[in-house]
């Protein structure tokens, strides 16, 4: 149990988490609506260019995950501190409850079933054979992927936990930053490659929890960041991107490559975070309080929710409108607000069931116990 002004400072703590994760699953809904403009699903419209649309999308792209991933390492260090996660057994186990298991359901419940009804790709294997072979043997499991690289992140970074320098963060993000670029080259095996690449974000979001002076320092510097961030991002859209490398330098350049994506995220999340001290410290002094807007409370009490359900959900829609003749902008805003209404009216139906029968078995219990 916690002490009462513990409990009024853990909540004064994750207004920002809150927040922000309202903010990185409408990103990830946003990203995913443009998809189809940026090149990243292999799905045709007939008005499929917009160079606008591929624009946004890019730049989404460029943070929009590794937000989540700070978002769970700033949580994991949160929880640290509070007394979860003592034993290893006990993260595995939690771990295992809340993602493990929603990803194999989800991929064999939802995802798998929704490509083959709605016949949403070409692939002719059996239903069993699919998700043995895309969700258990994680070779295809389309947006799932992140689900099971937050759980490998979560149990390689305990067992690291102990080993990095406390003193020293600097000499930890350089070593992070080093294995997020060689990981680039690690076998795609249950998404190992993208563990080791995203570990650095888990562990900056641990370090902005554990460290008053990190948040400091890039509070009120939401202007700054931005214009770094967008100026960073334009120079590598524009440019490295568009660049016809001879091959004898293609390894160094595919390197440049990687730590300037790198670095593109790390200021992003860094953007993201400091926008979002400053309207909370504005909010604060006129009496306003962010957390409490309706659409906040709804996108960070479901955001997880949302994110297992959102993508089938978008593609069918996709399915249906593809062929008609409106405009990019038009698609887009009809995959964004239809995909983010629906999964959280689902959301809510699927947490009022859950409630109505916990509530029902609770009932069912104290009377057994009242009659004995």
């Amino acid at each position: 149990m916690f002490e009462e002004g513990d409990n009024l400072k853990r909540q004064e703590k994750l207004t920002n988490i809150t927040l922000l994760s309202g903010i990185a699953i409408i990103l990830v809904i946003l990203g995913h609506s443009g998809c189809i403009y940026a090149g990243k699903w292999n799905y045709n419209v007939i008005y499929n260019k917009s160079t606008v649309l591929k624009y946004i999308t890019c730049y989404i792209y460029s943070f929009h995950m590794q937000l989540f991933v700070f978002l769970s390492g700033y949580l994991y260090s949160y929880g640290k501190r509070y007394g979860k996660y003592k034993r290893f057994s006990e993260i595995v186990i939690k771990k295992i409850i809340r993602l493990l298991t929603p990803y194999i359901l989800v991929g064999s419940l939802l995802v798998v079933p929704t490509q083959i009804i709605f016949k949403l790709d070409k692939v002719e294997k059996s239903y069993l054979k699919r998700v043995v072979y895309e969700i258990f043997l994680a070779h295809e499991p389309r947006y799932l992927w992140f689900i099971l690289m937050l759980f490998n992140i979560f149990i390689i970074f305990y067992v690291i936990e102990k080993h990095l320098n406390k003193k020293n963060i600097v000499i930890n993000l350089g070593i992070f930053f080093i294995v997020s670029v060689l990981a680039s080259k690690c076998p795609n095996i249950y998404e190992i490659d993208k563990s080791f690449q995203y570990l650095l974000f888990f562990y900056i979001g641990y370090v902005f929890y554990e460290n008053k002076k990190v948040v400091t320092l890039v509070k009120d510097k939401y202007i700054l960041l931005f214009t770094i961030h967008i100026l960073m991002f334009n120079y590598y859209y524009f440019i490295i991107d568009n660049v016809n490398i001879p091959s004898n330098k293609l390894i160094l350049f595919n390197l440049f490559n990687i730590i300037i994506r790198r670095m593109i995220a790390f200021i992003g999340v860094g953007f993201v975070f400091s926008t979002i001290e400053f309207l909370i410290s504005s909010m604060d002094k006129k009496g306003c309080i962010l957390n409490d807007v309706k659409l906040f409370k709804n996108l960070s009490k479901y955001s997880y929710f949302i994110y297992l359900v959102h993508q089938p959900i978008m593609l069918v829609i996709l399915k249906n409108i593809r062929w008609l003749q409106i405009k990019p902008i038009v698609v887009y805003n009809v995959l964004f607000w239809c995909t983010l209404m629906l999964s959280i009216g689902f959301a809510k139906i699927y947490y009022g069931i859950v409630y109505i029968y916990k509530h029902k078995w609770t009932k069912e219990i104290k009377a057994n116990q009242e009659a004995m």
